[in-house]
């Protein structure tokens, strides 16, 4: 009892310290933000601010996400773009906002279609498999993992080749092709083995326990699941531990070995406790009370039943937030989107408006242009017509000269009236 008071204040203390420390850097990026003036930073500020909060409760993760997402766009960032539209999708997928994951996938995949961005397309096709596989559309989702494992095989990248094959495993055990599934599990199985990544490894061998279940060979199934939860015990990971915890207990329902199955779950019920997992609580409550009802011990039977149901109560609550938090999103971005579209109008009209004062700036300049054209012409025209008048005049004076000039001349050669009709009188009188 007092050993796990002390696991809840030290989980309590670790929390505490953790939103003071987070709280900081939250300080700390908005100051950048305040002082950035290099767009392709901003990106990278939204970007770190929306990766500091919780991953699977705070919308404000998946709003900053979006604004880094269309700043990026806006500023053409093609770096930001793609390292940002995975991140928003992951987030959203795992937080089941699929329809909004869904379009901005498409988005995202029509972007690097258009960019020619093909090994990109090839990578997001594992994450695009796991969204298609959410929604059930398996034949589509199958299509998807097989291009990207193929991609991921050219490239010699065996541990993405493995995490794609554990995928299409969980696809083919949702559509009951166990066999099937068993042989992609045994391949990631291998290839995380050979890797030495013992979280990935130990996940595979929980998926295999689960698969061998499913096909009725509960000895292999509850050998494997053992061998899972000593990985998981010796690299402390919790919430792996809970996991095979129940796979355990539920194989050994299934055996009808009810005191076994009951020190698993409640091994389950005190990982779970401790990390407040709701849904994980829920389930060790489920098979406790199958277990004790095993026993017929139906007093503890009916008083799991009852933590079942008050932990379903609970989880029907965090779902409706869920589904709260959901609609404020959808609402955010749509707010955004109208947002965005009222500004691209705005900044439509703006556009309208400067062209038409272009226009008639550059008419009025033109019509300046011309008129000064024509008034240097019109000068122009009429310093010829001046100078062609000037020579005519001169050409006037030297041809009027030249007239008196010759007048004079002949005056000077011929005698005047005078001296002629003296002459002819004297002329006459002699006759």
């Amino acid at each position: 009892m007092y050993k796990n008071a002390l696991l809840v204040i030290l989980f309590l203390f670790q929390c505490l310290t953790i939103n003071a420390l987070n709280q900081k850097r939250l300080d700390s990026l908005n100051n950048e933000l305040a002082k950035c003036e290099i767009d392709s930073n901003r990106v990278k500020i939204y970007f770190e601010l929306g990766r500091t909060y919780e991953y699977f409760k705070s919308k404000e993760r998946i709003e900053y996400f979006i604004d880094a997402l269309k700043l990026a766009k806006d500023i053409q960032y093609d770096a930001g773009i793609k390292k940002v539209y995975p991140n928003l999708i992951s987030n959203l997928y795992h937080r089941h906002i699929n329809d909004v994951a869904m379009s901005y996938s498409i988005e995202y995949l029509q972007y690097l279609e258009k960019n020619g961005s093909k090994e990109e397309q090839l990578k997001f096709y594992n994450t695009y498999g796991n969204l298609l596989s959410a929604q059930k559309k398996y034949k589509v989702a199958r299509y998807h993992y097989d291009k990207a494992y193929e991609y991921y095989k050219s490239k010699k990248e065996f541990l993405l080749c493995a995490n794609v094959c554990n995928n299409i495993s969980i696809l083919l055990m949702k559509t009951n092709e166990y066999d099937s599934a068993l042989v992609y599990n045994t391949i990631s199985g291998e290839i995380y083995k050979v890797n030495h990544d013992s979280s990935a490894y130990a996940n595979s061998i929980l998926g295999l326990a689960e698969i061998m279940t499913e096909k009725g060979d509960l000895d292999t199934a509850l050998e494997k699941a053992k061998e899972a939860l000593k990985i998981y015990q010796l690299i402390k990971i919790d919430l792996g531990v809970v996991n095979t915890a129940l796979v355990i207990g539920d194989i050994y329902n299934k055996r009808k070995d009810f005191e076994n199955a009951l020190v698993f779950f409640e091994t389950a019920q005190g990982y779970a406790e401790n990390f407040n997992f709701f849904n994980l609580k829920r389930d060790a409550f489920l098979g406790a009370s199958k277990a004790y009802f095993g026993l017929h011990d139906y007093e503890k039977a009916y008083q799991a039943q009852l933590s079942y149901n008050e932990m379903n109560d609970l989880i029907a609550a965090e779902t409706l937030e869920g589904k709260m938090l959901e609609m404020e999103v959808k609402y955010d971005i749509s707010k955004k989107e109208t947002l965005l579209k009222e500004n691209e109008y705005q900044f439509q009209v703006q556009k309208k408006q400067r062209n038409y004062l272009l226009i008639i700036i550059s008419t009025g300049f033109g019509l300046i242009i011309a008129l000064g054209f024509a008034y240097r012409q019109k000068r122009k025209t009429n310093k010829i017509i001046s100078e062609q008048k000037r020579l005519v005049d001169e050409k006037q004076k030297e041809i009027i000269d030249s007239i008196t000039y010759a007048r004079r001349i002949q005056n000077s050669l011929l005698p005047n009236e005078k001296h002629i009709e003296k002459q002819l009188n004297r002329l006459m009188s002699k006759k």
